[in-house]
């Protein structure tokens, strides 16, 4: 026990003194480690919900679960991580991480397609009321601990072709290590992820990543069609002629609500207190949404075509 313990306090003097050197493949690991253990929480207890962990099957599910997030994420960085680019780009996704598993945590969300959309059409006075006194430890240990012990390590530089070499051999491994653990519990993970495939956009940093690269192809395609206006042949009825002033309509959009949850339409406890208080009100309650959130809801008021409809776009 005094040996590991040795060890352990020896590395983090040499840490401290910034003598750490190691190679890019090392630093790799412990950052994909890190995602493993402590920012895949929410994944992990959701795959595990269930299951008596009590039990040695229990306990192989979930060593196979942290081999497979472990390994997953190291190849993701493997594929693009250089001797240039490994400290920036881990750098970024630890302050991006931070973020993620703090609103994941708190507000339960899953950061897919839909959300990264509206997290990128948000703006800083919106997203100001989110940022609360919570996120400061969540700062502290998810980005700026890992981002100070990035900053003493001292990355081993290698030859290009054996850097290759190198490289293809961990990614190679880390597959195998994948596959390995996947084989091992293959009916019970293939039976949650097929059952729970939400469960899928709570990988971190995996899941925001994906969910930007689909954001960024989905707008890159868009941006190519040309936008065609809606309601060119709407006329003015026989009463509006009469009319000696002009007509101002003023539409107020709020936030995306569930109709199951709408005092006006007749739900358990009053959610609409204010609105229910006004004179005049038309609650329209037999009415869908083309999308369960702001960003995807919106635009399709004022369209007359679905979401299905990608050719056709309101201006």
């Amino acid at each position: 026990m005094r040996r590991p313990l040795a060890a352990f306090f020896s590395f983090v003097q040499r840490l401290v003194a910034g003598q750490v050197v190691l190679s890019i493949e090392s630093v790799l690991l412990l950052a994909s480690l890190f995602f493993a253990l402590f920012c895949n929480t929410l994944f992990l207890s959701g795959m595990l919900s269930g299951y008596d962990m009590a039990q040695p099957d229990s306990w192989l599910l979930g060593a196979s679960l942290l081999i497979v997030l472990l390994a997953l994420h190291f190849a993701l960085l493997g594929l693009v991580a250089t001797r240039w680019t490994t400290k920036p780009l881990l750098a970024l996704l630890f302050v991006a991480t931070a973020f993620a598993v703090h609103f994941m945590n708190r507000y339960k969300v899953y950061l897919d397609t839909a959300m990264l959309r509206n997290v990128m059409a948000t703006d800083v006075r919106e997203a100001r009321d989110l940022l609360t006194w919570s996120l400061i430890p969540q700062l502290a240990l998810y980005a700026a601990l890992p981002l100070w012990v990035l900053s003493r390590i001292e990355l081993r530089q290698r030859v290009f072709w054996r850097a290759l070499v190198v490289r293809a051999g961990a990614l190679l491994l880390a597959l195998l290590a994948a596959g390995g653990a996947i084989f091992a519990n293959f009916q019970d993970i293939a039976s949650l992820m097929r059952n729970n495939r939400e469960l899928r956009f709570l990988v971190t940093p995996a899941n925001y990543i994906y969910s930007l690269a689909q954001v960024a192809r989905s707008q890159a395609k868009e941006a190519d069609q040309p936008r065609e206006p809606v309601g060119v042949d709407a006329v003015r009825g026989a009463a509006w002629n009469e009319r000696t002033k002009p007509v101002v309509m003023v539409m107020v959009l709020g936030e995306t609500a569930r109709a199951a949850n709408w005092g006006l339409s007749g739900y358990a406890r009053q959610t609409t207190p204010e609105l229910a208080a006004e004179a005049g009100i038309i609650n329209f309650a037999d009415v869908t949404s083309c999308g369960t959130d702001t960003e995807t809801s919106l635009p399709c008021i004022f369209s007359p075509w679905g979401r299905r409809a990608p050719s056709h776009r309101a201006p």
